[in-house]
C-alpha cells in the first residue's frame, strides 16, 4: 500500500518504491521518472483584479482568521519592516503601523498563527546577518515581543520551513552559519562552506512555555541536509519534499513520525514534481498541494502538484491560464477551502544572483473541488518459469528465422533438428 498510511518498516529503512518508478542520475542529481497518473478533478486559478501587494520574495506568511499576515522579504524597493495584512474578504492590503519595540527586516524567516498570537522565527537581515530569535505577535494587542526561551534553540538560519503542531511549532532545515557538529564531509572545500552549511535538524518550540526541544531524530537512509523545501503536516505527520543542499535542488519526498521522531521515505505513486527549491506548500485535508518552484536550470514554473496523503497519488489537475511562473511565494488556505497564492519572483539573473521580477497580483483556487486519486494495480511480473519458456521460444524462433534466410552452416541446422 501507499500514503500516509502506508507501512514504512523499520525506522530509517526505506520503504519499496512503486515499480513503476525509474531512478536516474545526472549532473543536477538523480530525476525520478514516473508515468503521471490521470487527474480525479479539474480545477482553475481566478486573479483578483482588486487586490494588490508589495511585491517581494523570501517573506514570511500565516493566515488567521480569513486574513494573511506578511512579514519581511525583499523586493525592487527597500525590505519592509512592517507587518502587513491581506484581508481575503475584502480584497484589501495594508501595513500595520506598530510602535515599540519590533523585529528588524528579515528575509527566509518563518511565521506561525497558534491561538491569537504570530511566531516568527530565524531569517536573515543584510546588516547583522543570520538570527536564531523568536518573536510573538499579539493580534488583539498590535504588539510584538521578543521572547525569552529556554532548552535546545536552532542555530541562526533562513530558508527553513516552520509548521504548527499544535500548541506547537516544528522547525526543520535551513541554511545559515555552520557549527563543529553541522560541518559534514559532503561540504565543498573552500572557506566558504566551512563558514555556512545546510541543516538536517528538528527543533520543536512549545508557545505555552517557551521552551525549544531537540529531539533525538532516527534519520532515513541517504537524507541529505536542505533549505528552501516546503514541509506540511497530516495526522501527526510532518511531510517534506524538495528543497536544495550543497549539490543540486532535488524531488525528495520524506516523512517525519512526530509521536516518534522517526524519518521514511514517503511510498507515493504517479510523477512528482520536478526537483525545485523556493516552491511552496499548503495542506487541504488529505491533499497536500505544491505550486511553483525555482528548477535547477534556475528557470521558474507555475504548475500546481497535488499529493493525496492517503492513497499516495500525485496528479496535476489544473486547467485553463497559469499565473506566471514564479518562486519563493506564498499559499494560504481560507476556511472555504479556498487556496489563496500571492507574491514571489522570477528572471533569475545569475550574475547578481537575484530575481528582477516581482508579482504583486492575488490568485485563488478551490481546493473544495480536489478529489482522491486511484492508484492502479501493478502489471503483475510473470512467473520464473514462464519467463525461461518466453525466452526458449524466442531463442528458437530467431535460429528458425536464421534457417529459412540461410544464414546458418549445416552445424546450426543439426541443433536446430535435435541431433
Amino acid at each position: 500500500s501507499s500514503g500516509i498510511n502506508a507501512e514504512y518498516g523499520s525506522c530509517g529503512i526505506t520503504a519499496e518504491p512503486h515499480r513503476a518508478s525509474i531512478t536516474m542520475g545526472n549532473e543536477q542529481g538523480n530525476v525520478l521518472y514516473r508515468e503521471p497518473l490521470e487527474a480525479p478533478c479539474r480545477v482553475s486559478w481566478s486573479k483578483d483584479n482588486s487586490a494588490r501587494i508589495y511585491g517581494r520574495e523570501g517573506h514570511a506568511s500565516a493566515m488567521m482568521n480569513k486574513k494573511v499576515y506578511i512579514y519581511g522579504g525583499l523586493g525592487l524597493e527597500e525590505s519592509p519592516r512592517e507587518l502587513a495584512v491581506l484581508n481575503t474578504d475584502t480584497d484589501t492590503f495594508n501595513e500595520i503601523q506598530i510602535n515599540g519595540e519590533k523585529p528588524r527586516p528579515l528575509c527566509g524567516s518563518s511565521l506561525t498563527a497558534i491561538g491569537a498570537n504570530l511566531f516568527l522565527f530565524g531569517g536573515l537581515n543584510r546588516e547583522t546577518g543570520w538570527n536564531n530569535d523568536i518573536w510573538s505577535f499579539d493580534v488583539g494587542a498590535q504588539k510584538w515581543l521578543r521572547l525569552a526561551t529556554t532548552g535546545i534553540k536552532p542555530s541562526p538560519r533562513d530558508k527553513h520551513t516552520a509548521v504548527q503542531w499544535g500548541t506547537k511549532i516544528v522547525i526543520y532545515g535551513g541554511f545559515g552559519p555552520a557549527t563543529e557538529a553541522d560541518v559534514s564531509e559532503d561540504s565543498e572545500d573552500d572557506e566558504e562552506s566551512v563558514k555556512f552549511t545546510w541543516f538536517n535538524d528538528v527543533f520543536i518550540f512549545d508557545s505555552e512555555n517557551n521552551s525549544w526541544e531537540a529531539p533525538k531524530v532516527t534519520e532515513c537512509i541517504g537524507m541529505m541536509p536542505r533549505a528552501a523545501h516546503s514541509a506540511t503536516i497530516y495526522k501527526n505527520r510532518m511531510i517534506v519534499f524538495g528543497g536544495k543542499d550543497s549539490k543540486s535542488r532535488n524531488q525528495n519526498l520524506y516523512v517525519l513520525d512526530l509521536e516518534t521522531m522517526c524519518w521514511n521515505n514517503f511510498n507515493d505513486a504517479g510523477k512528482r514534481p520536478s526537483p525545485s527549491s523556493f516552491h511552496a506548500a499548503a495542506q487541504f485535508g488529505q491533499f497536500m498541494i505544491v505550486y511553483g518552484g525555482r528548477l535547477n536550470d534556475n528557470s521558474h514554473h507555475s504548475h500546481l502538484n497535488v499529493l493525496d496523503c492517503e492513497t499516495g497519488g500525485w496528479y496535476a489537475p489544473v486547467e485553463g491560464e497559469l499565473p506566471p511562473a514564479r518562486g519563493q511565494c506564498s499559499l494560504a488556505i481560507k476556511e472555504d477551502g479556498r487556496l489563496v497564492m500571492f507574491g514571489g519572483s522570477n528572471d533569475f539573473d545569475m550574475f547578481q544572483q537575484c530575481c528582477k521580477e516581482f508579482d504583486t497580483g492575488v490568485y485563488y483556487l478551490n481546493c473544495g473541488d480536489l478529489k482522491s486519486v486511484t492508484i492502479p494495480e501493478p502489471t503483475p511480473e510473470p512467473a520464473p518459469e514462464a519467463i525461461e519458456m518466453v525466452e526458449s521460444s524466442n531463442q528458437q524462433c530467431d535460429m528458425a528465422d536464421k534457417c529459412v534466410d540461410n544464414k546458418v552452416d549445416e552445424e546450426s541446422s543439426f541443433k536446430l533438428a535435435g541431433v
